[in-house]
């Protein structure tokens, strides 16, 4: 049977850590009011008051899936794809003109349009 004993000893314990270890439960102590348990980490049999047996055990422990990360940085860095990304901006700058332009167009020949149609009325 597996029972959870507090940490003893170590009294600079980060906030993050357990607060307690599992150990294996090995009997009661006829002297006291205490347990006996077994560390495997330190290969002893100890005796402990505070201890606490969970009601249910996991059967398995779930392994978490790993987690993947696209790192690739949102900016490049000193000399990363700079000739790559001013092409494509030189690219886009083009398009960009080329689509004032014919919308000026558009405009100046509604503009004909518009002043042909007052005149003949």
């Amino acid at each position: 049977m597996l029972g959870f004993i507090p940490t003893q000893g170590n009294t600079n314990r980060l906030k993050l850590l357990p607060k307690s270890k599992q150990h294996i439960f090995l009997g009661h102590d006829n002297s006291s009011k205490s347990i006996k348990y077994y560390n495997s980490q330190t290969r002893n049999v100890l005796t402990s008051r505070n201890f606490i047996f969970p009601r249910q055990l996991p059967e398995k422990e779930a392994t978490p899936k790993p987690i993947l990360l696209n790192t690739s940085p949102a900016c490049p860095r000193e000399g990363e794809r700079v000739e790559e990304l001013l092409g494509q901006l030189e690219n886009n700058l083009g398009k960009w003109q080329h689509e004032t332009n014919e919308i000026e167009e558009e405009i100046g020949r509604r503009k004909l349009q518009t002043d042909q149609l007052s005149i003949s009325q």
